[in-house]
């Protein structure tokens, strides 16, 4: 059996506008060193209204979030977007740094050799 790693709050559903209660989401994750994602594809452009803001108290707490610019900013359609709040995260996961790519090394490059 898996080991829980992260948990999805919900900052508003495409259905009903249903917010989860972000804060305690993030007290439980932050209990038990959990990842925190909130789902805002839909519903996250609405924490910049101030009548709203109050809904997604705890969004500070999330490690990433999710929106979908095409539907409440009129991004062209599919666009999407994934924001973290540690960067390195992403660096971490999606680089690769396999040997033969040592850039960092001038030790062995092969027009010093020729000259």
């Amino acid at each position: 059996m898996g080991k829980t790693f992260l948990v999805i709050g919900n900052a508003g559903d495409v259905s009903t506008g249903a917010v989860d209660n972000l804060s305690a989401i993030a007290g439980v994750c932050k209990a038990h060193d959990l990842w925190f994602h909130i789902d805002g594809a839909y519903g996250i452009p609405a924490a910049a209204i101030p009548n709203c803001k109050s809904l997604f108290d705890g969004i500070q707490e999330a490690d990433s979030i999710a929106l979908d610019p095409h539907k409440w900013l009129y991004a062209p359609l599919e666009a999407g977007c994934t924001l973290v709040k540690n960067p390195q995260h992403l660096i971490d996961t999606y680089s690769s740094h396999p040997v033969y790519y040592n850039f960092s090394s001038h030790d062995d490059e092969p027009l010093a050799e020729l000259l």
